[in-house]
């Protein structure tokens, strides 16, 4: 049976949290494909890239990372849809492109901790086994969904506190720019130059 991995993000822009979250996925799961799934972005800022240059900068992260065990795809059809879609569609998709596939789903420690609140998060956990990426993992960390008592979650630990958001207000400010490149994979960051990206302040 192939296995699948689902990671999506708005990756804006990928930086080294992304990477070595899906270093750690290839290296303990061994997975035939992880799926970088680039999703709408809701902010509106000068700040942010567009939706194409942030499908662009994940296909150079997939790049990147294909260069030490070819497994990664930048997949743009959250981006294609005509309606904003959820997880549970973006899952639906790929067990049509991959039937009879095993499907996981990535997710970081503050999403575990809404995942409730998700839409449909009953049918995702029947589709897919969460693997929840965690800055501290206990032995037999306390489940957050007592209503999912048959959910199949695994928690991995990866302290690394990155978030995209941080890193645009850094890259805007000429001080703090190069310090937050290098937060970045060098392929990844020299897209960012090459196309003048988060020069302007966030509001």
């Amino acid at each position: 049976m192939s296995s699948i991995v689902l990671f999506g993000g708005t990756f804006d822009p990928p930086h080294l949290g992304h990477l070595a979250l899906c270093t750690l996925t290839r290296e303990l799961l061994r997975p035939d494909t992880v799926i970088l799934s680039v999703s709408r972005n809701p902010l509106k800022s000068g700040a942010t890239a567009t939706d194409q240059q942030r499908f662009a900068m994940t296909q150079l992260l997939a790049q990147d990372l294909n260069e030490t065990g070819a497994c990664f795809q930048a997949s743009d059809w959250e981006l294609a849809q005509p309606d904003p879609s959820y997880t549970l569609e973006t899952l639906q998709h790929l067990a049509e492109q991959y039937p009879g596939a095993k499907l996981f789903l990535a997710i970081g420690e503050d999403n575990y901790r809404i995942f409730s609140k998700w839409k449909s998060p009953d049918k995702i956990l029947q589709m897919a086994e969460l693997l929840v990426f965690s800055r501290q993992v206990q032995s037999s960390p306390p489940s957050l969904l007592p209503e999912f008592p048959n959910a199949a979650v695994r928690f991995i630990k990866l302290d690394l506190p990155l978030s995209s958001s941080m890193l645009r207000l850094e890259l805007a400010k000429p001080d703090q720019r190069k310090t937050a490149l290098r937060k970045i994979p060098s392929v990844v960051a020299r897209y960012i130059e090459e196309h003048n990206l988060y020069l302007a302040c966030e509001s």
